[in-house]
């Protein structure tokens, strides 16, 4: 705005006294920052962003490291100063220069932390930058990239080892003999087979049956349970704790309520208590479907059966932006009253 002012000024002064020499110095000072913005807009430079997580997805109250590698992929200019978009759940957003000081083949290397106190997918970044003239006279700020998500999973509470009895006893394994005979000897012998060891010769039942048979290995089933949850809007509409809608203007928000998240933590909790215990999980909605076909977060949404530490660590990332869903009614006087004061409240705003 200076340089205009002057500019202005010359080209009055040019014409009050007749001077070319203060013609051309206004042209020169009204075009120049002109020139140089379309130039910082035309002829800016160009980078690639690489972001990545670790863990890749991460427990609630746990930290995350952020790492980041910006490289140069057009003509060289001067320092940039670049910043990470953040949800304002995570504070203030980190702000870096661009070369970094141990820059090496082109490329600078950032990192940083998170950490969050609820569950949820929230989209770090883009990287914004700030491009200035060779001449400093202007200004402009641009997005990098498109910003990558980050996968808030509920972290597990540890449950008492306690026995699961039933029919499949303490351990939830169940041994599982199928012969025709009543016999013990019959259900526990067979034919011998061709390489089986001679350790394994049952001789009462060889002297008995006339023929060489040998003790057979019990079949063992795998422990499976089954767990339902229950994500229905009308489910959780009732109570003291029935406080729905987003905490925050954040586009990754979920619809949730303090008793549903107390609902999501202990399905986390159970999982984790019987995946330890070799347990085969089974996740169903009310309806009887696959729980998290509604998730946004979930690898497999049609999937309902998991087992081993790969089908935990699905379960979490499929809880971690479960919400819930259904109509928002309820039957009765009661309900409808309950409901309307719930979508006409504000929502409270929440400190992460």
């Amino acid at each position: 705005m200076g340089l205009l002012a002057s500019g202005v000024g010359s080209l009055l002064l040019a014409q009050i006294m007749g001077r070319r020499d203060l013609l051309a110095l206004g042209i020169l000072l009204l075009v120049l920052p002109l020139v140089s913005l379309a130039g910082v807009r035309i002829l800016k430079p160009r980078f690639q962003v690489f972001r990545e997580f670790h863990p890749s997805s991460v427990e609630t109250s746990s930290t995350a490291t952020v790492r980041l590698a910006v490289a140069r992929t057009g003509a060289a200019a001067g320092p940039v100063i670049m910043e990470e978009q953040l949800p304002p759940r995570f504070g203030e957003p980190p702000a870096f220069r661009f070369p970094a000081r141990a820059a090496s083949g082109g490329t600078s290397r950032y990192e940083y932390h998170l950490r969050s106190g609820k569950r949820g997918q929230f989209k770090i970044g883009p990287v914004t930058a700030e491009f200035c003239d060779p001449f400093g006279l202007s200004l402009h700020r641009h997005e990098i990239d498109d910003g990558d998500i980050l996968t808030v999973t509920p972290a597990a509470v540890e449950l008492p080892a306690t026995g699961l009895a039933g029919a499949r006893g303490n351990d939830g394994v169940t041994a599982t003999r199928i012969r025709a005979n009543p016999s013990d000897d019959d259900v526990m012998t067979r034919e011998y087979r061709h390489g089986d060891p001679m350790r394994r010769v049952h001789w009462a039942a060889t002297a008995r049956h006339g023929e060489l048979m040998v003790r057979q290995e019990e079949s063992v089933t795998t422990p499976e349970a089954t767990i339902i949850l229950d994500q229905r809007y009308s489910a959780f509409v009732s109570g003291p704790a029935a406080v729905f809608g987003p905490a925050h203007d954040d586009a990754f928000e979920l619809v949730s309520s303090e008793n549903f998240e107390w609902v999501v933590t202990a399905a986390m909790s159970i999982s984790t208590h019987l995946a330890d215990r070799n347990y085969s999980l089974r996740f169903l909605d009310a309806a009887g479907h696959p729980a998290f076909r509604s998730s946004r977060s979930a690898p497999y949404p049609e999937t309902e059966e998991f087992s081993g530490l790969g089908g935990l660590q699905s379960i979490a990332e499929s809880l971690a932006a479960i919400q819930l869903s259904g109509p928002r009614h309820v039957h009765g006087e009661r309900g409808r009253k309950e409901t309307a004061a719930v979508e006409g409240a504000e929502a409270p705003s929440t400190t992460t």
